[in-house]
């Protein structure tokens, strides 16, 4: 690899290290938190590799995520069929039992 390549690609990372979520699942992962993935399988954004690795990290955490993967894009995510498909897999998600109630407590 050209070292100019390496450079921009340790920049690149370093850069982007606050804002990736795999750094901080230890902190995204409670045990009274349940967690839903949806993954877009086509997506050139945030490639899938990255967001397997996110959820390898949630896993190696504690967490038992549930996922969702669809054969889409990330823009694509929000149109017909595919957010039909996310919208009820959340719902589902949502129906199966207490999620989310320490995310919207209020104190």
């Amino acid at each position: 690899m050209n070292p100019v390549n390496l450079l921009r690609n340790k920049a690149l990372r370093r850069a982007w290290s606050p804002l990736n979520l795999e750094n901080n699942s230890d902190r995204l992962v409670r045990s009274n938190l349940d967690l839903h993935v949806v993954i877009a399988e086509r997506d050139k954004v945030i490639l899938p590799e990255v967001s397997d690795s996110f959820v390898q990290s949630l896993k190696d955490a504690g967490a038992v995520p549930e996922m969702l993967r669809l054969n889409c894009g990330h823009y694509s995510l929000a149109l017909p069929p595919y957010i039909f498909r996310s919208g009820w897999g959340l719902k589902r998600f949502l129906m199966a039992g207490d999620h989310g109630k320490v995310a919207f407590e209020t104190r």
